[in-house]
């Protein structure tokens, strides 16, 4: 399977070879409100990236092989909202 762009990745490689650190919630949420830790993106980057990168859409709609994201984009997109409003917070 490839996803957008990618290289052909077999579903059951994607987890060893998807670049993804695997945080609890705390530590994720820290580590996308620090723009040194995270590719220099703020809040509204971050939320841009969500609604509009093509390999994050990928996510969605990823094809034979591979389960999509289970919570539909638009409302990650709106959770988002309502936590970057709310100021981001994070857990401890």
């Amino acid at each position: 399977m490839c996803p957008a762009g990618g290289a052909v990745v077999e579903p059951a490689a994607a987890a060893a070879q998807d670049g993804v650190h695997r945080l609890a919630s705390g530590p994720l949420c820290k580590n996308l409100k620090n723009e040194k830790e995270n590719g220099g993106k703020d809040l509204d980057a971050h939320l841009d990236h969500m609604a509009n990168d093509k390999l994050v859409g990928w996510g969605w709609n990823p094809g034979p092989g591979w389960a999509p994201v289970p919570i539909p984009r638009e409302e990650v997109l709106a959770k988002m909202k309502v936590w970057i409003a709310a100021g981001a917070p994070c857990a401890d």
